[in-house]
């Protein structure tokens, strides 16, 4: 194995010397203004990616399941030593669906805890291995933006902040508009453009945050019917004291007059 690497979702830190992160042209513009990246040394650097940190070193012996891993071999290898590599047993069944293959070229496979990257020719694929990488933490923090606004919405839900709920749908909004691609790479790049549907699949980027933004504006949506219907009583009874009120008023004139 030429290449292996830890990649490790970390607490955002403060005081970085973060810069724009090479090797991304390939994505859309919008994206790549999120992709930031600062080398702590030649073995560690730290990547910013919609504002979530993710280390990437050298990896250390043996698999850990609080980190993800991504895997350089300069040669083809056999689906069972890919499985070893990935999972660290037999189990993982290479698939249309979690593999990409270029014929005479490059050999991917994608898994829970990762990717695997096979150069099968007799040309440097590295830099596109590295491209690959960026790729993967674009999905990483994708699904993290999701479940970060769906744990504001609830915990704003709790804390009867309806206000706060609001402004994480608009959140969503904003995103989506900005940053949020079912596709983020360049239609003109192929090879990365196939191998994102592929990560993608495998890690339910766009379900997870269909099925999250859904919850998010109906839950709020509902709130905000709520809180109109809250407001169309409020104005009626208001309304009924007004009317109330000049009435009484009325009747005391009509009164003194009759006095």
């Amino acid at each position: 194995m030429q290449l292996q690497y830890e990649i490790i979702p970390i607490e955002n830190k403060d005081n970085l010397n973060f810069k724009p992160a090479k090797e991304q042209e390939f994505l859309h513009e919008s994206i790549q203004e999120q992709i930031l990246v600062c080398e702590l040394d030649e073995n560690q650097k730290i990547y910013s990616v919609f504002g979530f940190h993710f280390l990437l070193k050298n990896k250390d012996e043996g698999i850990k399941y609080d980190r993800y891993y991504a895997y350089f071999s300069t040669e083809e290898l056999s689906d069972e030593d890919i499985s070893k590599t990935l999972r660290g047993s037999r189990t993982l069944k290479l698939t249309e669906k979690n593999t990409y293959t270029n014929a005479n070229d490059i050999k991917v496979i994608i898994c829970e805890r990762g990717f695997m990257w096979c150069n099968i020719s007799q040309y440097d694929s590295t830099p596109r291995f590295y491209k690959t990488i960026i790729l993967f933490l674009v999905a990483l923090a994708y699904n993290r933006k999701s479940t970060q606004i769906l744990n504001n919405v609830a915990t704003s839900y709790k804390n009867k902040s309806h206000k706060e709920m609001i402004k994480a749908r608009n959140e969503i909004y904003d995103f989506d508009l900005n940053c949020f691609f079912e596709n983020p790479v360049k239609q003109d790049r192929h090879q990365q453009y196939n191998i994102w549907i592929i990560i993608e699949k495998n890690y339910h980027v766009i379900n997870t945050h269909n099925e999250i933004e859904s919850q998010v504006i109906n839950l709020t949506n509902v709130i905000e019917t709520r809180n109109r219907h809250n407001m169309s009583i409020w104005l009626t009874a208001l309304g009924l004291m007004i009317t109330l009120l000049s009435l009484i008023t009325s009747i005391a004139s009509l009164i003194s007059i009759f006095k």
